[in-house]
């Protein structure tokens, strides 16, 4: 079974500046070594429904850790 992703971009403070940065779903796919294919961008605009088509979605969003490994599915 292919994995699909749920790309959330949002604001994260950097541990190296101190800074807050705004990380969009590109940066995010990037991070995270994912295939663009396989991930759906969140906007939330669009009705939960509208995601729930894809099955289970793996959520992908902006970490303060710098640590951007793929998360352990449960």
């Amino acid at each position: 079974m292919n994995k699909h992703y749920l790309v959330v971009p949002g604001i994260v403070r950097s541990k190296n500046d101190g800074q807050y940065h705004y990380i969009d779903a590109t940066k995010l796919i990037h991070l995270y070594k994912v295939d663009p294919k396989r991930c759906v961008v969140y906007d939330k605009n669009i009705p939960v429904e509208v995601y729930n088509q894809f099955g289970k979605l793996i959520r992908l969003s902006p970490r303060d850790s710098g640590d951007y490994s793929l998360p352990e599915e449960s």
